[in-house]
């Protein structure tokens, strides 16, 4: 008995600091290059947690924003909605892309401007002109 206790007790000594470490926050870089993963399950992962982050993932989601594919520019738009005001420092990017071609990105970056409230205070001229967009959805 008395063995076994000391086992125990020398395997919650080796295990509890352990538990004490700080895990490390996600690296929103490697997160974004998830979000083009094929398996959903992993590119879902990836946006659940990037919303999350918040404004530390901003600059990664801008970056996807700025230069990813239509449907991963709609994806970074998304996040960005999902964010809301924690996402401000994204405003100038989003206000660029009301302008794009792509009304589906039109309007995902309207979205995403809305759900920031008060923080994308900056964009109202953009969100004024964009109430004459040609495309409904966007409007």
């Amino acid at each position: 008995m008395r063995k076994a206790a000391l086992s125990l007790l020398a395997l919650l000594l080796v295990a509890l600091p352990g538990c004490r470490k700080k895990q490390t926050p996600p690296d929103p870089i490697q997160l974004v290059a998830d979000l083009r993963s094929p398996d959903s399950e992993k590119s879902g992962h990836a946006r659940l947690l990037l919303i999350t982050l918040g404004e530390p993932a901003v600059p990664a989601v801008t970056g996807l924003l700025r230069s990813g594919t239509p449907a991963e520019r709609i994806v970074a738009a998304n996040i960005l909605w999902g964010m809301g005001p924690r996402g401000q420092v994204a405003v100038p990017d989003l206000v660029v892309t009301l302008d794009d071609p792509d009304p589906s990105l039109r309007g995902a970056s309207a979205m995403a401007l809305e759900n920031m409230g008060a923080a994308a205070e900056a964009a109202v001229p953009a969100l004024a002109k964009a109430l004459s967009d040609r495309e409904p959805t966007v409007r």
